[in-house]
């Protein structure tokens, strides 16, 4: 029989445990984490994506986004955010080099994590997010589209003091609505599924510096462009991404890094097809 004394501490250290893994959320996907009432935080983002398209005509392209999102916690439950992106993409083909830097597009957000269970050692939960892109870059320098886009995602998820689990479902359009055209396209659709499964190789308490390391999943299926409703040519993809994530934090500090591979992926027409994706994010809360 557990003594009272002892009850209480293992309480005390599920609690603490729950304050530390509500700073993880999925590194290329969508989880239930939310901050808490009036926590704030500053998540610095950077992404480089390397493609290829092959052929004599072909070229080697990178584009690297450093993403700052501030964020702020209206209730205990609930988060809004904005995500602003500032992109240098890299071109090398057989006519030269083509550079260009600058804002890329912005985004804004709110998630609201609509159900949460806690036990001892364990946290589940279930979240939604409605996520609007501006069209604050120049897509002239492959650093906007001119659009205004919306994204809807669901999300659930567990975490205990042995394993983490996570899948995502999200679904919108880059291209709902054009500057460009001055129309709502409903162009560029995409659909986003997640699942992720990570291990912790040990048990640390909150103040210790904790770690995980996870698998990743990712399917895209990003429909056609659409200009004045006709689908544009050359775009539009789906494909099968895996790749490992580590996680690294210590109280209100998290590192993530992790890369992508793609396992198969279809584009239409003549396009570029992605070699490999890394990540790091560096996320603080105060």
């Amino acid at each position: 029989m557990i003594k009272k004394s002892s009850a209480v501490l293992i309480l005390l250290m599920g609690i603490a445990f729950g304050i530390s893994i509500e700073a993880h959320e999925p590194l290329f996907g969508l989880g239930p984490h939310v901050p808490g009432l009036f926590v704030s935080g500053l998540d610095v983002e950077m992404m480089s994506t390397g493609q290829t398209l092959p052929g004599a005509n072909g070229y080697l392209a990178n584009e690297t986004e450093w993403t700052f999102s501030p964020h702020f916690g209206i209730t205990q439950d609930t988060v809004i955010g904005m995500k602003i992106p500032y992109v240098n993409f890299n071109q090398i083909g057989t006519d030269g080099v083509t550079s260009s830097h600058g804002l890329g597009d912005a985004k804004l957000y709110y998630k609201d994590r609509f159900w949460r269970s806690d036990e001892i050692g364990e946290q589940r939960g279930m979240a939604y997010q409605i996520e609007a892109s501006l069209p604050t870059g120049k897509s002239n320098g492959h650093l906007g589209d001119r659009n205004y886009g919306l994204n809807f995602g669901m999300t659930a998820g567990l975490e205990s003091l042995v394993y983490s689990a996570w899948i995502s479902a999200e679904y919108g359009f880059e291209n709902l609505y054009s500057t460009h055209t001055q129309r709502l396209e409903l162009g560029s659709s995409l659909l986003k599924l997640g699942l992720v499964y990570g291990i912790r190789p040990y048990e640390a308490e909150y103040k210790d510096l904790d770690m995980s390391i996870y698998l990743n999943l990712v399917y895209k299926n990003e429909g056609p462009d659409k200009v004045y409703g006709t689908d544009v040519s050359d775009t539009g993809l789906q494909g099968l991404f895996v790749g490992p994530s580590l996680f690294i934090s210590n109280r209100n500090l998290l590192i993530s890094l992790g890369m992508l591979l793609p396992v198969t992926e279809t584009v239409i027409g003549t396009q570029p097809q992605t070699d490999g994706i890394v990540k790091a994010i560096f996320e603080w809360h105060i």
